[in-house]
């Protein structure tokens, strides 16, 4: 009952459990929590009410605790009077601290077709001894062939590990599907079996004895140490059979119970293999003494042909091609891993994945990526063939998106879709001197828009793509045309360079609109590069090309529809810098269907089919683009 102006409120409280513990109870009045000491879960009212009055030091306030006038067992009504009189006090917070509860109980163990039961202990080294002797009490294991010993170094307070390590009859046997667990009657724990090492047969070594000698007759002799004793053969003839190497072999290592028996010999190679008693022994290894049969030697002295030296060249390394062989790697009980790798790559290491990132909801990032290093042959655009270290990062589909309220209709930010990028960086291998490195780098990007709120303002970029092939300190560069490179750029997505030439490309389209005042729409490029051009003279010159072009590009500036309107403007600008003279050149290019100020009712000023070339000379001479066989985007 809540408190009023004529009574003080009575709030009732049972603590209902079968368990054993403290509680304590907590009253929050005026912005001050008040809580009492730890009561035992079976506290009489007395109690309670002594430990609400120690801990509510509000000032006049009596509080009385009686067994429940209603009736109900284990319950209490507890008033709030004196300076409580009337006050609607809030309810009073409960805060349980049970005690633990040990598991108890047994649980079922069983091997084959025979269990046993197994009495709960919290004495892990009782609880050892009972498995064990549920499992030597078993038809099909039986006294000494197993052992259970308590794991300490990988058990902790709510996890209890055990050892069990099969001896005896069960020695080197793989029993891991043999075991069962019956964990019903078991309260409060849980019992799993898993396998650490699983058990084996014995195998028997084998040892191989190569016998490199130029003479094609001679004999041997095989040493054999074994538990402090040596065995020595007598001599093995180069040119013996395997039966005869085999007899004197017999002869020779007589190890009880030993079998060695020789599974090949062809005069230079002997393969031996140790069974019976030295199954699955480390044997020590063979010790050979040769005697090559010496013959008398005569010698003819000639000279003919010529010397040559000849510059040694890094070797390819060698790697097995899997993708003619598979070979299946166990991975686990009945689990293989199947290797595939083609030969033809060469030696590489490569990881590539699909990714989800959110970095506090403020960048969001995912696609897919792959990252690659590799050895591999290529082509410069001097036509020379190098080996160089490779080393190769890509993206495919990523999307992107930077800024507050990702996802939502409210989101602010830049948010970039479907980029497809790959980077490569290689060096040069066996380099003598500095080795020579280049990069190379291609990107396409469907659109990047900056995402706001804002009526008046929209900009977006597409279709953009970025192509850069960078040169090494000697300005030679990687020919892409000529080498089959390709760079993968996820799980199921490659990227092939088609770069010939030193260059860096930038190029896509551009939407862009602010209010009423300006508009922009069409494509653009960037280009700075390396070719070689015709001059007006007919000579070819190399130079380095800066190049900035725009097409069908549709635009306004204005106040609402009054301004100034240019209908598909084509632009393109290049300065070309002779590296070795100096010289330099301007070319431009730029035509508008139409360029008009509109939007006063009775003017027009309009000009239509507009075009304006320039091409500056240098020196007299200027760039015959007509007879270039390289054009300038």
């Amino acid at each position: 009952r809540h408190g009023e102006s004529q009574g003080s409120e009575t709030q009732h409280f049972k603590l209902a459990t079968d368990a054993t513990g403290t509680y304590n109870l907590s009253l929050t009045h005026n912005g001050t929590t008040y809580a009492t000491s730890e009561l035992a879960f079976d506290a009489d009212a007395t109690a309670i009410q002594n430990a609400l009055n120690s801990a509510i030091t509000f000032v006049g306030a009596e509080i009385n605790v009686v067994a429940c006038t209603a009736g109900i067992t284990d319950a209490y009504d507890i008033t709030f009077g004196g300076a409580f009189d009337g006050v609607d006090v809030d309810l009073l917070s409960v805060k349980t601290t049970p005690d633990a509860i040990a598991p108890s109980g047994s649980f079922t163990l069983g091997f084959l077709n025979d269990t046993q039961t197994v009495a709960y202990s919290s004495d892990a080294t009782v609880l050892a001894a009972n498995i064990q002797a549920a499992l030597e009490a078993t038809n099909e294991i039986g006294t000494g062939n197993v052992i259970v010993s308590f794991d300490s170094v990988n058990s902790t307070s709510t996890k209890l590990n055990f050892l069990l390590t099969n001896v005896g009859s069960l020695s080197k046997t793989d029993v891991n599907d043999k075991y069962s667990i019956d964990a019903t009657s078991l309260n409060l724990a849980n019992v799993n079996i898993y396998y650490d090492v699983e058990g084996y047969a014995d195998v028997s070594e084998k040892q191989r004895v190569v016998i490199n000698a130029q003479a094609t007759e001679g004999t041997f002799t095989l040493s054999l140490t074994h538990a402090g004793s040596t065995y020595t053969t007598s001599e093995i003839d180069f040119n013996a059979t395997k039966e005869q190497a085999q007899t004197l072999i017999n002869a020779a290592f007589t190890i009880t119970d030993a079998t060695i028996e020789v599974t090949e010999f062809n005069g230079s190679t002997l393969e031996i293999k140790f069974g019976g008693s030295l199954s699955g022994s480390d044997v020590a290894d063979l010790v050979v003494s040769a005697t090559p049969k010496i013959s008398e030697a005569t010698l003819e002295k000639a000279q003919a042909g010529f010397s040559q030296t000849i510059t040694a060249q890094a070797a390819t390394t060698i790697v097995v091609d899997y993708s003619t062989n598979n070979l299946d790697v166990l991975a686990g009980t009945d689990a293989y891993v199947t290797l595939d790798m083609d030969g033809a790559h060469g030696e590489y290491l490569q990881v590539n994945a699909n990714f989800d990132i959110n970095i506090f909801d403020f960048v969001t990032l995912n696609g897919s990526f792959a990252v690659e290093k590799s050895t591999q042959t290529m082509t410069l655009n001097d036509s020379t063939a190098i080996e160089a270290d490779v080393l190769a990062i890509g993206a495919n589909s990523v999307n992107l998106f930077a800024g507050v309220n990702g996802g939502s209709s409210n989101e602010l930010g830049v948010k970039v879709s479907g980029i497809d990028a790959a980077l490569a960086i290689i060096s040069e291998k066996g380099a003598t001197a500095t080795p020579r490195q280049w990069v190379a780098f291609s990107s396409h990007i469907e659109t990047a828009t900056f995402v706001e709120n804002i009526d008046s303002f929209d900009m977006t970029l597409s279709n953009i793509d970025v192509l850069i092939n960078k040169s090494a300190s000697d300005a030679t560069v990687v020919d892409f045309s000529l080498t089959n490179f390709e760079v993968v750029t996820g799980p199921a997505s490659t990227t092939t360079f088609s770069m010939s030439g030193e260059s860096l490309a930038l190029s896509g389209e551009l939407s862009l609109r602010y209010a009423d005042y300006v508009s922009v729409e069409g494509g653009f490029s960037y280009e700075k590069s390396q070719k070689v051009m015709t001059l007006s003279d007919s000579s070819d010159v190399t130079v380095d090309v800066l190049a900035f072009g725009a097409s069908n590009v549709t635009a306004f500036a204005g106040v609402g529809s009054v301004g100034l309107q240019l209908q598909n403007v084509t632009f393109g600008l290049a300065f070309l810098s002779d590296r070795a003279s100096n010289n330099q050149w301007t070319s431009i290019l730029a035509s508008a269907t139409s360029v008009s100020f509109v939007g006063i009712e009775g003017v027009t000023i309009e000009a239509t089919a507009f075009d304006l070339k320039v091409n500056t000379e240098a020196n007299g001479l200027a760039i015959d683009y007509a007879a270039s066989s390289n054009s300038v985007n």
